[in-house]
């Protein structure tokens, strides 16, 4: 992989490296299956799949999350069916422009309209009873990326031993803090405990 796709610097892999070495995990010395994807497990290796160094699947993973916020993001219920009453508007006025013409066969471009203009209000309906966020985006996309990366963490470190909420968190802010470059140190660490609290309290 060309080292342009990578997101994180030497001195990033060097601070994973420590935070793993506190769990007596070596960064260089562990392999993972390829390709990524949230919510499927990358241990134990799968046999089938392509296996990369554990060095190289969390460049990927990181590359994952950085270019996530660039995508474009999907509507909202309430957003699309604010873009669908722009619709229901459009077929309300070719229905009055209808009414003053003798153009064509108006009757039946007005039960077209009028079967169109039921469709678009029952999905408006739907929509909006839906409220104003759907369960796709009820999680936030720091929440989603320390989800995965804690997934992974607890696959690969031994499942006993003292400090593993400490150590998972270091490996957390050395993964990841170099991803959210917008947030502050304060607003990272705030969120990030919140979530170890959530997490642990799951387990």
């Amino acid at each position: 992989m060309r080292e342009a796709l990578w997101a994180y610097s030497e001195a990033n892999l060097q601070e994973i490296k420590q935070s793993l070495e506190e769990r007596g995990v070596e960064l260089d010395a562990v392999t993972v299956s390829v390709p990524f994807v949230p919510g499927e497990r990358w241990w134990p290796p799968d046999p089938i799949l392509q296996q990369r160094p554990l060095r190289d699947a969390l460049q990927i993973m990181a590359r994952y999350y950085r270019v996530l916020p660039l995508l474009p993001k999907p509507l909202t219920p309430i957003q699309h069916a604010e873009v669908l009453r722009e619709a229901e508007a459009a077929f309300e006025k070719a229905r009055e422009m209808l009414a003053r013409t003798q153009l064509g066969d108006p009757e039946s471009l007005d039960v077209g309209l009028t079967h169109k203009l039921a469709e678009v209000r029952r999905l408006i309906d739907k929509l909006t009873a839906k409220g104003s966020r759907s369960a796709e985006n009820a999680h936030t996309l720091h929440n989603d990326c320390w989800r995965e990366f804690a997934r992974l963490w607890r696959a690969i470190t031994p499942s006993v031993g003292k400090f593993r909420r400490k150590h998972l968190r270091s490996f957390l802010v050395a993964c990841t803090k170099p991803l959210f470059p917008d947030m502050t140190a304060q607003e990272f660490d705030k969120k990030l405990d919140s979530f170890l609290s959530n997490f642990f309290k799951s387990r």
